[in-house]
């Protein structure tokens, strides 16, 4: 007999005698050391890549799309000219780029600058002066942040 002060006994679980992979719907034979990773070719497999491959990547990979007035990007450009490290960045002459070693700064046609890093990506450069002007509005802004807005 079993008093209520007792606890109950552990219901004993029985390891699985089947192959529950197979059920999966992308059951392949034998069984794979990897259940989580995705069907599909390996990107890291050269020999299965299309010459499509890096097109489409990029083509698919998330992009940013944003837009700035017309006050605030004379404000970028206004700072730019005054930092000592972005003023002379990109000046669009011919010797500040040459075809063999091009400037890793390049300047849009609105007038940002922008770095553009080893794996070819654009890279916004923020002037000294508009850094305290970016953090608060991305960290205290209650629509783009985790944060609550400014107390």
């Amino acid at each position: 007999t079993r008093t209520d002060s007792e606890p109950s006994p552990a219901p004993s679980v029985e390891p699985s005698t089947s192959n529950d992979f197979e059920t999966l719907p992308f059951h392949s034979s034998p069984a794979p050391d990897d259940l989580w990773t995705h069907p599909d070719k390996s990107l890291d497999d050269s020999s299965s890549r299309t010459p499509l491959d890096p097109f489409l990547e990029e083509v698919t990979r998330p992009h940013l799309l944003v837009s700035i007035s017309n006050n605030e990007l004379q404000a970028w450009n206004q700072a730019y000219a005054e930092d000592p490290y972005y003023h002379d960045k990109s000046s669009n002459s011919d010797a500040a780029a040459t075809p063999l070693t091009p400037s890793r700064f390049q300047r849009s046609h609105n007038g940002l600058v922008y770095f553009v890093d080893a794996d070819g990506r654009y890279r916004l450069c923020v002037p000294r002066t508009r850094v305290n002007y970016i953090l608060n509005l991305i960290h205290n802004s209650p629509h783009e942040s985790a944060h609550r807005g400014e107390k």
